[in-house]
């Protein structure tokens, strides 16, 4: 995959680790665990640390991230969805 780092296109793969059901505020939701590889710098360790998970359905909502950090963890959770016909199940 590609995206954008600052100014700059970055590559990157990304694994599909496997299906998982995680229990979030809108209840239990089947998802896809992915593992992005970022490059090492000034903020990230570097490798695939990072795990990110998204609804296992034809929206690939993303659910849930945990990137490691070198002076931490930064974790997302999904909060409110809106302007969609999708409903999690």
């Amino acid at each position: 995959i590609q995206y954008f780092y600052g100014r700059s296109m970055t590559k990157s793969t990304l694994t599909v680790l496997g299906r998982e059901t995680i229990k979030t505020k809108f209840g239990k939701i089947n998802t896809l665990k992915l593992s992005p590889t970022f490059p090492k710098n000034r903020r990230f360790k570097g490798g695939n640390d990072a795990t990110i998970w998204i609804s296992d359905d034809i929206s690939n909502i993303p659910v849930k991230m945990e990137i490691p950090l070198k002076v931490g963890v930064i974790y997302v959770n999904l909060n409110k969805y809106e302007n969609t016909s999708f409903i999690f199940r």
